[in-house]
């Protein structure tokens, strides 16, 4: 029992240890940023839209199989592959490779129009079965 309650102790310090560090790390980069050029704001702005376009249309794609018939599972799920890819891959790279703007002004627009024509397959595909 005193082993037990010993070892609570010692998971909550550790959670508690996780989170303050956490909110180290977040308050360093924010300071950080504020102490540069808006061009460091910018680049992070377009991560964020990248990881939450990416999670959004990851879990269409997961849903695709299970609510479109086998053809039009496999169109959808190729126009949003192509368009996570295109899309995100193209503001990720722009992220991290700042000096060389050209891949994400080409290709994003690219890729958000595979994830409209996605979007429209899923839904004509779901009103066609009504």
């Amino acid at each position: 029992s005193s082993d037990c309650s010993e070892h609570h102790r010692s998971n909550a310090l550790a959670r508690s240890f996780a989170t303050d560090i956490d909110r180290l790390a977040h308050a360093w980069l924010y300071d950080w940023l504020d102490g540069h050029h808006a061009c460091c704001r910018r680049l992070l702005k377009n991560w964020q839209t990248a990881t939450n376009y990416h999670m959004v249309h990851s879990l269409a794609l997961c849903a695709v199989p299970a609510l479109l018939p086998s053809p039009y599972s496999v169109i959808a799920g190729s126009l949003f592959t192509a368009g996570i890819v295109g899309f995100s891959g193209s503001l990720y790279y722009g992220a991290l490779h700042p000096d060389n703007p050209g891949l994400t002004s080409g290709v994003a627009p690219k890729g958000g129009t595979a994830l409209i024509l996605a979007w429209l397959v899923t839904a004509a595909s779901i009103l066609a079965r009504r």
